[in-house]
């Protein structure tokens, strides 16, 4: 029974503590700050949309932090908050100066390049910090570079030019990668056309050899009627042939039977000579 009590009185305090977050959740989401993007009026985010160049941003300004130097004070190495510092090549010039002085500024030359670090070598330490000091590690520094402003520039142009062929590649991929997850239904397509087509000429060669067929049939019969023709004209030819005799040697034989005047014996053959 003691057990049971204690079971029962650990179910009742969980159910309060539920009820009570219950009712307090919806009271602390009423109070918290719904974060809701501003979008334009025209619905359009940007004319470079792909470029991802904000034209509203100088590029040419940039931040960081001292976090390493040399014991000379001439090298610092800074991590920038904008990795827009990777387009910098040795040898770029920038401008180095401290918030807290923003007029005294330092010349400086780029001597390495990494992801969210650079290293630079300051010309005149003097001309942005007192004499004999240097930068602490930590020191925040606002730097600027046209060259960098003309790198963004350039790199976002071409960062638009690389998006289309991009583009171009992924239509074409997918194209690639359609023609081979469907390359089963299309074998089947491809081998159902061209028995379709195999079972047409079947059909129109044996209909064509019926009909060569049929005209040996036909061309048999003609050829017999004909050689029935042919016989018959034959024949009518025949009958119908004029004979012509030639009264040479008979001649005397049928002079004499008409009484005329002729010798007893035929005249002999006289030859005659061509002159």
């Amino acid at each position: 029974m003691f057990m049971r009590g204690m079971k029962y009185d650990e179910s009742m305090k969980t159910t309060i503590l539920f009820l009570f977050f219950f009712h307090l959740i919806p009271g602390a989401l009423l109070w918290a700050d719904v974060v809701s993007p501003v979008l334009p009026e025209s619905g359009v985010a940007s004319r470079d949309m792909d470029s991802f160049l904000d034209y509203k941003i100088d590029y040419e300004k940039f931040y960081g932090r001292v976090s390493d130097r040399d014991r000379s004070g001439n090298v610092v190495k800074i991590k920038v908050e904008n990795n827009n510092t990777k387009f910098f090549r040795v040898g770029d010039k920038i401008n180095l100066a401290t918030p807290n002085d923003p007029d005294d500024i330092c010349e400086a030359f780029i001597r390495d390049v990494e992801d969210y670090y650079i290293a630079a070598y300051i010309r005149d330490l003097e001309d942005c910090k007192g004499k004999n000091e240097v930068f602490r590690i930590g020191s925040t520094l606002n730097m600027s570079s046209e060259v960098l402003k003309e790198r963004v520039l350039y790199a976002s142009q071409y960062r638009y030019i690389l998006l289309k062929q991009h583009k171009d590649l992924l239509s074409q991929l997918s194209s690639v990668n359609n023609d081979i997850a469907f390359y089963q239904q299309n074998r089947v397509q491809l081998v159902a056309e061209y028995d379709k087509r195999m079972a047409e000429l079947q059909r129109q060669k044996s209909e064509a050899l019926d009909r060569l067929l049929w005209q040996k049939g036909e061309n048999v019969k003609l050829q017999h009627a004909l050689m029935r023709r042919l016989d018959m004209l034959d024949e009518n030819i025949k009958f119908y042939r004029i004979e012509r005799e030639e009264y040479i040697t008979d001649r005397w034989h049928l002079d004499h039977d008409t009484g005329l005047p002729m010798g007893k014996r035929p005249q002999d053959e006289v030859k005659v000579e061509k002159k």
